[in-house]
C-alpha cells in the first residue's frame, strides 16, 4: 500500500481498488487519445507525401513533353528531371498546408503517470525532426539530380558531357574499356 496515494488510503479498505480502477481508466483514455492523435499525424504525413509524388509526376510528364518537343530525347530527359523537381517544390512550398506542429500529441497526462509527459514531448520532437529531415532529403535529391544533368550534358572535362563522350566512343568504334568514363 506504499505506492497508493493518501487520498485513496482513507477509503476504509477500498482505497487500493479505487486507486487501481481510476488509474486504469485514465491510462486507457489517454492511450486511446494519443493513439488517435498519432494515427492522424501519420495519415496527414502520408497524404502530403503522396500529393508531393503526384505533383512531381504530373510536372515531370509536362516537362518531358515540352523538352521532347524542343530537344528530342535529350530535351525530354532534362524536362522530366526539371519538371519533377519543380513539381516537388511547388507542392511543398506553395500547395501543402501540412505542418507537424498541427499534429503534436497532447501533453496533458492527468494525475497518474505524470512522467509520461516527457515521452510524449520526445515523440513530438521526433515528429518535427522527421519533417525537417524530409526537407533536407528533398534538397539533397534536387542537388543530385541537377548535378547529374550537368555532368551528363555539359560537365565533365573541358565542357564535354558524358553522353557526348559516349557518342564519340561508339562513333569511332573504340574497343578499350572505359574510354569515355574519366
Amino acid at each position: 500500500m506504499a505506492d497508493t496515494p493518501t487520498a485513496y488510503k482513507r477509503s476504509f479498505g477500498l482505497g487500493r481498488g479505487l486507486y487501481y480502477r481510476d488509474r486504469g481508466r485514465e491510462r486507457a483514455t489517454e492511450s486511446k487519445r494519443w493513439n488517435l492523435q498519432l494515427t492522424a499525424a501519420e495519415d496527414a504525413l502520408r497524404k502530403d507525401q503522396e500529393e508531393q509524388s503526384l505533383y512531381a509526376l504530373a510536372f515531370g510528364a509536362i516537362g518531358a513533353g515540352v523538352g521532347f518537343a524542343g530537344g528530342g530525347l535529350k530535351g525530354a530527359a532534362k524536362g522530366w528531371t526539371y519538371g519533377r523537381e519543380g513539381g516537388k517544390w511547388t507542392q511543398s512550398q506553395f500547395v501543402s498546408d501540412y505542418k507537424p506542429e498541427d499534429y503534436y500529441s497532447d501533453t496533458d497526462v492527468g494525475k497518474f503517470d505524470v512522467s509520461q509527459k516527457y515521452d510524449i514531448e520526445e515523440r513530438n520532437r521526433q515528429f518535427f525532426e522527421a519533417d525537417r529531415s524530409r526537407f533536407y532529403k528533398d534538397v539533397t535529391e534536387t542537388a543530385q539530380n541537377i548535378g547529374s544533368l550537368w555532368m551528363m550534358y555539359e560537365g565533365g572535362e573541358e565542357g564535354v558531357g558524358y553522353l557526348d563522350k559516349a557518342k564519340d566512343y561508339f562513333r569511332r568504334g573504340k574497343t578499350e574499356a572505359g574510354a569515355f568514363i574519366s
